[in-house]
């Protein structure tokens, strides 16, 4: 497990529904509900345990959320989920429901924060929560 030597509880599978459908139709609004703290928000779900509360309050924009990752973890998103939850995983293809994931977006072009939700990853966009396919993937930590 990651830094924060955290486990899921019993009822994490409910829990983590109810951290999905809690996020459906929140505005996407960078440090109050983008996709790193979305993330966290499910991870918080699952295990009573923060793995993001560094970050939340630091930041307002793009630009401070850049920031604020290079400051408390030297790097990006995978660094903050590195520091987190420990190394990510060999292969990606071994996430399983409610783990953290980095997916490319925009054609490849940037990555951002998901949890695996089924055979689908649920990602936090502009317009709300979007349902994205497994084969974007590209890193993924286990919770």
């Amino acid at each position: 497990m990651g830094s924060l030597m955290i486990a899921r509880r019993e009822d994490w599978p409910s829990r983590l529904a109810a951290a999905l459908e809690d996020a459906r139709d929140k505005p996407f609004e960078w440090g109050v509900h983008d996709c790193g703290l979305f993330a966290g928000d499910c991870v918080r779900a699952m295990t009573d345990t923060d793995p993001v509360a560094l970050y939340r309050g630091q930041y307002t924009d793009e630009e401070g959320a850049r920031a604020a990752m290079l400051a408390l973890s030297g790097g990006g998103l995978r660094a903050v989920w590195s520091k987190a939850l420990g190394p990510a995983m060999n292969n990606v293809l071994m996430a399983k429901r409610g783990d953290v994931v980095l997916v490319t977006t925009d054609y490849g072009e940037t990555e951002a924060t998901g949890i695996v939700a089924g055979s689908r990853v649920a990602c936090l966009s502009q317009s709300g929560l979007l349902m994205m396919p497994s084969r974007c993937i590209v890193a993924a930590w286990g919770v």
